[in-house]
């Protein structure tokens, strides 16, 4: 059996990199490290890890269900949580799931979402426990706030890419308030 040090980096395959460049540096906050030469790839580096955003040679959407629910989770405090929660609403990303997790290996507030390219991500709170509130989405964005049209948030007339969903909605059997 080999003894590994440790992770060089992850890569998470996209469909543009410019435009995953654009969510994952200005929306998510990574580091942007740079491209790597001409490749039509892009590091980032975040919480000591380097990930790599690799450009399809062809594009390709999938549904989570699709993919067993393959995603990659970033842990954030509970104020950013928070933040990131009503970002989303205003710029329109769209939430698949919002999970109250109080068992299994990684406890925490859960939030899922989708990438420019579709992929699932997942913001967590680990500090949140059972028996602590569970709002749901509209509680947390604020009662009757609407996210902005995509034009809007860009300054633009024109329709945004439809590879940048711009819905949210949240699968209320996952919370308890609404089950």
């Amino acid at each position: 059996m080999l003894k590994i040090d440790g992770v060089t980096h992850w890569s998470i395959p996209v469909n543009d990199l410019e435009e995953s460049e654009r969510f994952y540096r200005d929306l998510l906050g990574l580091e942007y490290r740079g491209r790597l030469g001409n490749s039509h790839m892009a590091c980032f580096h975040v919480g000591g890890h380097d990930i790599l955003l690799c450009e399809r040679k062809e594009k390709l959407y999938r549904t989570p269900q699709q993919d067993n629910r393959l995603h990659h989770s970033f842990t954030l405090s509970p104020e950013e949580w928070e933040k990131a929660v009503r970002l989303f609403h205003e710029r329109g990303v769209k939430v698949e799931e919002l999970t109250y997790r109080d068992h299994g290996f990684f406890t925490g507030r859960e939030l899922y979402f989708l990438d420019p390219s579709g992929n699932l991500l997942e913001v967590r709170d680990p500090t949140w426990k059972a028996g602590m509130a569970t709002p749901a989405l509209a509680d947390i964005v604020g009662a009757g706030s609407r996210p902005r049209d995509a034009a809007s948030r860009r300054g633009e007339s024109e329709p945004m890419n439809s590879a940048w969903p711009i819905s949210l909605r949240a699968d209320t059997k996952k919370h308890p308030r609404n089950a």
